[in-house]
C-alpha cells in the first residue's frame, strides 16, 4: 500500500533529485517552519572564525562575531542597472536599495537566503564543510558563499555581483591596529589576503583574533576583478557602474583609516530564461597556530592533512561540486533523521545549533606524536562570569555537548578529553595533585598556567569525565588512549565512592557560584559515574572490580531515591523542604549507558511533576532559580520523557529561539518567562538538544556503532547516499536473520533482501540526481543543455523512486502472505488448536516483515493475544524481553527449545543481571533464557520480542522503520 509515509520519504529523496541544475538541497516542506532565528550562522567555522547575522535582514546590519563585535561584510547586486544591497549597512555615498530576503533557511551545514532582485531570483547560500567524519574537511577554516541566479519572468537579464569585508574581520580593534594586505592570485584563482601588520600569535585571550590572515577568493575568470581599496571607493564604483578602483598600496595602516576592504566583483553575468548562473566565493581564515598547550604550540589539523592555506583554497575551488554535493547530502540525511521524531520544532532547533556546536571547537595536532586534539571554547558574558568566558575544554561544557559528538562521531570524544587527562595526570609543567577531575585547561587559546580551584566542581567534573569516557567506549571509540590513565581513573572513581550517596558542600553546574550540600541531581550523577567506571572495567575484562563498583553504584542509587522522595517528586536536596525540586537531567546517561540504576518510574514521576512548572519559554532549572532555564538541560530532560513531554519542551524552546529579543547565537541560560538571555551565548551547551537522537540510536542499535554509519558519511554525495542506505539494509538483513525460524525465517530474509536491493536502488537514484545537479551547476552560463538535462534526469529519477517504493510495498505484502501460509502449515503440522492459531494470527507471525511501529503492533491485538495464550492450559508463554525487536533463533526439534537472547549487555560481564520478572523498560537490556516449555505437548513456538515503546507515535517508532522494514 502506497501510504502517506511512503510519499513523505519519496519527497525527501525528491528534494535532492529535483535540484538538478542547482546545488541547493531543500528538505521536505513539512520540516520547514516560519522561523526567525535569534542569529543566523553565516561563516561559522571555529571560535575565532564565527560570524553571524543578528538581524532579520543581513542587508540592513553588519555581521557580528559569535560573542559580539562587528565583523563587516558588504554585498551588492546590480540587475539590469538597478542596485540592491543584500548584506551590510548603508554607507555614505551612492544610491542603493536594501532588499530583504523572502526566506531564510538554516540547515545543519548551510544557510540559504532567498532574494527577489527585480525579475531575478538569487539564492545566497553559505555552506561550511563541517563533516564530522572527515578530519580534513571538518577542520578546514573555509566556508563557501554561493550565488545562484535565475530568471523569474522568462526574459534574459544582466547581473553584476560585489562582495567585500573590512579589517574588523582580522583585528579586534581596527581603530588602533594596523593591517596589511596582498594579492596572492594564481593562474586558477583570484585570492586577496588581509591581516594584522604585526603578527603577535597568542598575544591575548580575547574573543576576537589579532593574528592570522583572512582570505577572500574565487575561481579566476574574465568577468571577475579583485582589488583592495577604501570602502567608499570600492562600493561607489560598483553602484555607479564604474570600473573597480586600482589596488591600494598605502599599507600598512590602521584598519579604520579610510577602511581598506578587499573586494571581488563580477560584471556582465548573463542570466537566460533557461540557464541559471552560479558563482561562488570562499572565505577562509588561517590562524597560523591553534593552541598553546602548556608551552607546546599546536598547529591546526588541516595544515597536516591538506597543506598550506593556499593549498586548501585551491582544493576547495577544484572540488567545489564534490564538496557541495557532500554537504547537501549530509543536510538531507540529518534533516531526514531529525524529522523522524515528528516535531518541526525539534528539526528546526537541531539544524540551527549544529554549526553553533562545531564552531565552538578547533582541531589541532601535535606534530611530534601526530595526536589529534579537539579543543572546545566556552562562550559566556564576561561581565557576569569573568574567567568562565573562554575556558578551554571546560568539563561541564563538553558534557552537555557530548550527545552531539557521541551521536555523530564518538571517536572525537576521546580527542576532546585527552588534553584534560594529560593535565590531570601531571604530564604538563604544572603538577596536578587533586583527587578529582579539573574544571578546565586555561583561557582560550592559552593553556599556560596551573588551573585554580576557583571553579572546581569535584563530583560534577569527575563523574562527567567517567561518563563521557565510558559512553564513547561503548559506542566504539578505542580504549588504547587510556593505557597511561587507569590509575587516574581509579582515583576518580574512588573519590566518587567516598563522596556518595550525598556529596558534601561544593559547587556544581546549577549552584551558580554558591556551594551546596546533598544535591540530589548531583548525587545521581555521581552514582552514574561510579556505574560508568564499572562498565569501563568490564570492557577490559576486569569483571571482579567491575562488579564491586557496580554494587556500590546500585547501593548509592537506592539510598539516593529513598532519602530524597517527597510524595510526588524527588527533592532538590536531601532533607530540604517538600516544595523544593530540580530537573533530574543527569538521569539521561543512566539510559544511554544502559545501567538501569534508576527505574523508569523515577523519571516518570519527575516528568509528571515538571509539567505545571513550565514557563512561557521552557522549564526552569529548579525551585531556587525558577526564573531561569538552560537549553542543554532541557534537551536532556526531553530525551527521557514521553512523546507529549518531548514535544512540549521543544515547542517551548522553539518559541524562545523564535521570539527572544536577545539577538545572538542561541543562548543556553535564559529567562523562561521572557526569553531574555542571561548567559552562555553561542556555546556548545546547546549540543544537549541532541540527547534524544543519541538515546534513540542507543535504543535502536544493539552494537556501539556511530550514527554516521546510517547518515551520509563520505565526501562524495553518491558514496554518502549508498553507504548510508546500505547500512540500513544491512541492519534489516541482520535483524531478519536473527529473527529467522524455518520457512517463516526464509521468507523474512527474502523480504529483507529484496528491501535491501530496493534501498540500494534508491541510493543509486539519489546519487545520480546529485551528480546531475553537480554537472548542471558546473555548466557554461550561456548553455541551457546542462540544466535541461539535469531537470529531465531529475524528473525521471523521481518517477523511478515512486515506482520502486510501490513495488517494494507490493513485494512486502506478498512475502507477508507467504509467512502467514507458513504459519498455517506449521500449525497444521503440530496440530495446534484453532483458538491458538487465531491468537497467533492476530499477534506475532504476521508482523515478521513489518516495522516495530506498525499499526498491527500498536492496535493492542498483540497484548490481547498474549493474554489469551497465557491462559490456555496447554501452553506456557516465556518471560518477555523488552529491548530486542527480532525473534531469536532456536531449534524446534527438541521437546524443550531454548531461545536465548544475544549477549550484548554489559551486565553479562558483571554478573549483574536485572530480574527478568520486572518491567525494566525499553532502556534496559535483559539477558534472559527465553524457554518455551510445553506442559504436555512436545513442541515449541517462537515468541516475537518487541521494544516497549511501540506506542511512542514519533515517526513509526524512531529508527525501527529504517532498521527493520
Amino acid at each position: 500500500m502506497f501510504t502517506a509515509r511512503c510519499i513523505r520519504r519519496a519527497l525527501l529523496l525528491a528534494a535532492v533529485v529535483l535540484t538538478a541544475g542547482r546545488l541547493i538541497v531543500m528538505p521536505a516542506a513539512a520540516t520547514v517552519l516560519t522561523f526567525r532565528p535569534p542569529a543566523v550562522p553565516v561563516l561559522a567555522n571555529n571560535p575565532y572564525f564565527s560570524m553571524w547575522s543578528a538581524a532579520d535582514s543581513p542587508g540592513r546590519s553588519w555581521l557580528t562575531h559569535a560573542n559580539d563585535g562587528i565583523q563587516a561584510i558588504a554585498g551588492y547586486a546590480k540587475v539590469d542597472g538597478a542596485n540592491f544591497r543584500f548584506m551590510g549597512q548603508p554607507y555614505q555615498g551612492g544610491s542603493q536599495l536594501a532588499t530583504n530576503p523572502i526566506s531564510v533557511q538554516v540547515l545543519p551545514l548551510s544557510t540559504i537566503y532567498t532574494y527577489t532582485l527585480g525579475a531575478v531570483r538569487m539564492l545566497l547560500t553559505y555552506s561550511t564543510p563541517a563533516l564530522l567524519d572527515d578530519d580534513a574537511l571538518m577542520s578546514a577554516p573555509v566556508t563557501y558563499c554561493t550565488f545562484e541566479l535565475s530568471s523569474m519572468d522568462g526574459a534574459p537579464h544582466t547581473v553584476d555581483l560585489y562582495i567585500d569585508h573590512s579589517a574588523e574581520v582580522v583585528v579586534t580593534y581596527a581603530s588602533n591596529t594596523s593591517v596589511t594586505w596582498d594579492d596572492l592570485s594564481t593562474s586558477a584563482s583570484t585570492i586577496l589576503r588581509m591581516g594584522a601588520s604585526v603578527q603577535s600569535v597568542f598575544s591575548s585571550t580575547d574573543d576576537r583574533i589579532n593574528w592570522g590572515y583572512f582570505y577572500l577568493s574565487a575561481p579566476k575568470e574574465a568577468a571577475l576583478v579583485g582589488t583592495v581599496n577604501t570602502d567608499t571607493n570600492s562600493r561607489d564604483a560598483f553602484v555607479d557602474g564604474n570600473p573597480a578602483p586600482i589596488f591600494d598600496t598605502n599599507k600598512p595602516r590602521l584598519g579604520s583609516d579610510n577602511w581598506p576592504v578587499p573586494s571581488l566583483r563580477w560584471t556582465g553575468l548573463a542570466v537566460s530564461p533557461t540557464a541559471n548562473v552560479t558563482r561562488f566565493v570562499t572565505h577562509a581564515y588561517d590562524n597560523v597556530n591553534t593552541m598553546n598547550f602548556f608551552s607546546k604550540v599546536l598547529p591546526p589539523l588541516w595544515s597536516t592533512k591538506i597543506g598550506t592555506i593556499l593549498t586548501v583554497i585551491a582544493q576547495m575551488h577544484t572540488n567545489y561540486a564534490t564538496y557541495m554535493s557532500a554537504i547537501n547530502a549530509r543536510n538531507t540525511a540529518l534533516v531526514t533523521l531529525f524529522d523522524k521524531r515528528g516535531s518541526n520544532s525539534y528539526t528546526t532547533l537541531l539544524s540551527l545549533v549544529y554549526r553553533q556546536v562545531t564552531a565552538s571547537t578547533e582541531h589541532a595536532i601535535d606534530t611530534t606524536t601526530q595526536q589529534h586534539y579537539v579543543f572546545m571554547k566556552t562562550f559566556a558574558t564576561s561581565s557576569t562570569n569573568g574567567p568562565v568566558n573562554g575556558q578551554v575544554n571546560a568539563v561541564t561544557t563538553m558534557f552537555f555537548a557530548s550527545p552531539f559528538y557521541l551521536l555523530l562521531n564518538p571517536s572525537l570524544v576521546p580527542k576532546m578529553l585527552l588534553p584534560v587527562l594529560k593535565y590531570a595526570n601531571s604530564e604538563t609543567s604544572f603538577p596536578y595533585t587533586r583527587s578529582w577531575a579539573p574544571s578546565h585547561l586555561g583561557q582560550w587559546p592559552l593553556c599556560t598556567t596551573a588551573v585554580p580551584t576557583t571553579y572546581d566542581m569535584p563530583v560534577e567534573h569527575t563523574a562527567n569525565m567517567l561518563i563521557m569516557i565510558t559512553a564513547a567506549a561503548q559506542r566504539g571509540a578505542p580504549l588504547t588512549y587510556l593505557q597511561p590513565y587507569w590509575p587516574l581513573l581509579t582515583t576518580w572513581a574512588n573519590y566518587l565512592v567516598a563522596s556518595l550517596p550525598f556529596p558534601t558542600s561544593q559547587l556544581f553546574v546549577d549552584s551558580y557560584g554558591t556551594a551546596s550540600a546533598n544535591n540530589v541531581n548531583l548525587a545521581m550523577k555521581g552514582a552514574i559515574g561510579v556505574g560508568a567506571y564499572s562498565l569501563l572495567l568490564s570492557l577490559t575484562g576486569n569483571t571482579t572490580a567491575a562488579a564491586q563498583y557496580m554494587n556500590s553504584a546500585t547501593s548509592f542509587a537506592s539510598q539516593i531515591l529513598a532519602q530524597s522522595f517527597s510524595t510526588d517528586h524527588y527533592l532538590r536536596e536531601k532533607g530540604a523542604a517538600s516544595t523544593t525540586w530540580s530537573l533530574k537531567y543527569n538521569l539521561l546517561f543512566d539510559r544511554v549507558l544502559k545501567l538501569g540504576l534508576f527505574a523508569d518510574a523515577v523519571m516518570t514521576t519527575e516528568q509528571t511533576f515538571y509539567t505545571p512548572k513550565m514557563g512561557a519559554y521552557g522549564l526552569p532549572v529548579d525551585s531556587t532559580t525558577s526564573a531561569n532555564g538552560r537549553v542543554g538541560e532541557q534537551g536532556f530532560v526531553a530525551a527521557t520523557g514521553t512523546t507529549a513531554q518531548f514535544t512540549s519542551i521543544f515547542d517551548k524552546l522553539f518559541l524562545y529561539a523564535n521570539t527572544t529579543a536577545s539577538r545572538l547565537p542561541l543562548g543556553d541560560y535564559y529567562v523562561v518567562g521572557s526569553g531574555a538571555n542571561v548567559d552562555f551565548r553561542a556555546g556548545a551547551f546547546v549540543g544537549g538538544l541532541y540527547a534524544r537522537e543519541l538515546l534513540e540510536d542507543v535504543r535502536a542499535v544493539a552494537s556501539t556503532s556511530s550514527i554516521s554509519a546510517r547518515a551520509a558519511s563520505t565526501v562524495s554525495a553518491a558514496t554518502a547516499s549508498s553507504a548510508s542506505l546500505a547500512s540500513f539494509s544491512s541492519a534489516s538483513i541482520a535483524s531478519a536473520s536473527s529473527a529467522s525460524l524455518g520457512s517463516a525465517s526464509s521468507a523474512s530474509i527474502a523480504s529483507a533482501s529484496s528491501e535491501s536491493a530496493s534501498i540500494a536502488t534508491l541510493a543509486w537514484l539519489t546519487s545520480a540526481a546529485s551528480a546531475a545537479s553537480a554537472n548542471a551547476a558546473g555548466g557554461d552560463d550561456g548553455n541551457a543543455a546542462p540544466a535541461i538535462i539535469g531537470a529531465v534526469v531529475g524528473a525521471l529519477c523521481l518517477l523511478l523512486i515512486i515506482l520502486v517504493v510501490v513495488l517494494l510495498r507490493r513485494r512486502r505484502a506478498r512475502k507477508t502472505r507467504e509467512i502467514v501460509a507458513d504459519r498455517d502449515s506449521a500449525c497444521e503440522l503440530y496440530q495446534i488448536p484453532t483458538e491458538v492459531k487465531n491468537i497467533l494470527a492476530s499477534s506475532h507471525y504476521d508482523t515478521l516483515a513489518k516495522p516495530r511501529g506498525s499499526a498491527d503492533l500498536q492496535s493492542g491485538n498483540t497484548e490481547d493475544g498474549e493474554a489469551k495464550l497465557a491462559t490456555t492450559s496447554e501452553y506456557e508463554l516465556p518471560a518477555r524481553a523488552t529491548h530486542y525487536s527480532a525473534i531469536v533463533g532456536g531449534s524446534s526439534s527438541t521437546s524443550e527449545a531454548t531461545y536465548a537472547s544475544p549477549s550484548v549487555s554489559s551486565y553479562a560481564a558483571l554478573n549483574h543481571e536485572p530480574s527478568a520478572g520486572g518491567d525494566e523498560g525499553a532502556y534496559s537490556v535483559l539477558q534472559q533464557d527465553l524457554t518455551i516449555a510445553p506442559k504436555e505437548a512436545g513442541y515449541a513456538r517462537p515468541e516475537r520480542e518487541r521494544a516497549s515503546s511501540q506506542s511512542s507515535g514519533t515517526g513509526d517508532n524512531d529508527y525501527a522503520a529504517l532498521s527493520h522494514q
